[in-house]
């Protein structure tokens, strides 16, 4: 017996593939943007560097800069003479230098009387100190430092020479 007049309600078996291929490429698509979108931002434990902690170093670096008593570039880093710090009543000598330059990325570390070495940031794709005189009393320091996201920061500060 044929029941001629009566319709079954659902889906045909084309329909549900058709509807699950739309639905697949929809999908896809959502997820490579969610993909995307968390590889833009830093994880909480990414080492990459952050503005901040850079304009910190820089200006703790230019800081002591300014109240050197001798400043020197040297193809290692920056040299600076400053009044005691270690507490033996002597003149102390600051180095701040890369780890290993030719590696990238590598680290800028600080080190007093060339002793133990204090990472300062890590992740640091070069830096450059360079000192530019204009004239017999007054020269100007400026610290670079590129990040292996290609941002160079710059910062400079008058040194000026003391007797």
């Amino acid at each position: 017996m044929k029941r001629r007049g009566v319709q079954r309600a659902g889906f045909t078996l084309v329909e549900m593939v058709v509807s699950l291929a739309i639905l697949s490429i929809v999908m896809s698509a959502l997820m490579s943007t969610m993909l995307l979108a968390t590889a833009v931002i830093p994880a909480a434990d990414d080492p990459s560097l952050t503005a901040p902690d850079i304009n910190a170093v820089m200006e703790h670096i230019l800081a002591d800069a300014a109240f050197a008593r001798s400043v020197e570039v040297k193809p290692a880093g920056l040299v600076l003479g400053v009044n005691d710090r270690t507490g033996d009543a002597n003149p102390d000598v600051l180095y701040y230098s890369l780890t290993d330059s030719a590696s990238t990325p590598t680290t800028l570390y600080t080190s007093i009387n060339g002793g133990t070495q204090r990472v300062l940031l890590s992740g640091v794709l070069a830096a450059r100190f360079s000192i530019t005189s204009f004239d017999a009393t007054s020269n100007l320091l400026t610290v670079e430092i590129a990040t292996q996201r290609g941002t160079v920061y710059r910062s400079s500060t008058e040194l000026v020479v003391r007797p």
